[in-house]
């Protein structure tokens, strides 16, 4: 992930000490954000500067209707390639 930009900001919703002390140690992440967001919006990503959010695929719950479709959240396939991630279409009956 971090090849994919400048920066890398990992975010963490809930108070996971360890695993936040853990990736703080990590030297390809350059900022933890300890208490996201469980929903990530657009105002969020623009004044944290974060361009786009990366998850597993089928993962997208973390975000909302608006970053989705505003194109700013990939997905990391099985395949380890990172494609957009779209929102779920809605069948209208």
């Amino acid at each position: 992930v971090k090849a994919m930009g400048s920066k890398l900001t990992v975010g963490f919703s809930e108070k996971k000490t360890e695993m936040i002390l853990t990736t703080c140690a990590c030297s390809c992440v350059d900022e933890v954000i300890a208490e996201a967001p469980k929903k990530l919006d657009l105002m969020f990503l623009e004044r944290h500067g974060i361009d786009f959010v990366v998850s597993s695929v089928g993962d997208e719950q973390f975000v909302t209707d608006e970053t989705l479709a505003a194109g700013r959240c990939l997905a990391i396939g099985e395949d380890a390639i990172a494609r957009p991630l779209k929102p779920k279409e809605h069948k209208v009956d």
